[in-house]
């Protein structure tokens, strides 16, 4: 009975150090294309929406000493096929979005002064009536 119960221990443990890190995307707070509100602190929001949902990002926190080894431009990662299409009424596929940016670590960098400032954040898609 001992040797089953150290079994699944040592097997659950293993299973949990095999569990694939997050993927990490870094990409620049620009305040022309995403913005944070003026209402409501770390809230940011995108320049494109659509009329009967929202898709923004919520702040959870802040670092200053990450090491990104590329800083992407959301505007350009956003405007690709998968989801954006410019010849709909609603342009965003943010179900895409939400999937997508759910499933990895998502930091807006802000430029302070000589350093970056990031401001680890998560997908919220709300709708509307």
């Amino acid at each position: 009975m001992k040797i089953n119960l150290l079994l699944i221990f040592f097997l659950v443990v293993n299973l949990q150090a095999q569990e694939k890190l997050k993927d990490t995307f870094f990409f620049k707070l620009d305040n022309s294309y995403i913005y944070e509100s003026k209402s409501i602190a770390n809230k940011f929001l995108l320049k494109d929406k659509n009329s009967d949902e929202e898709f923004y990002f919520k702040g959870v926190g802040t670092l200053n000493n990450l090491k990104p080894k590329k800083i992407l431009c959301l505007k350009d990662f956003i405007r690709t096929p998968k989801y954006y299409n410019k010849s709909k009424k609603q342009k965003l596929n943010n179900s895409e979005l939400v999937n997508f940016f759910s499933s990895i670590k998502v930091y807006l960098v802000k430029k302070k002064d000589t350093e970056n400032e990031y401001i680890e954040v998560n997908p919220i898609l709300v709708f509307y009536d």
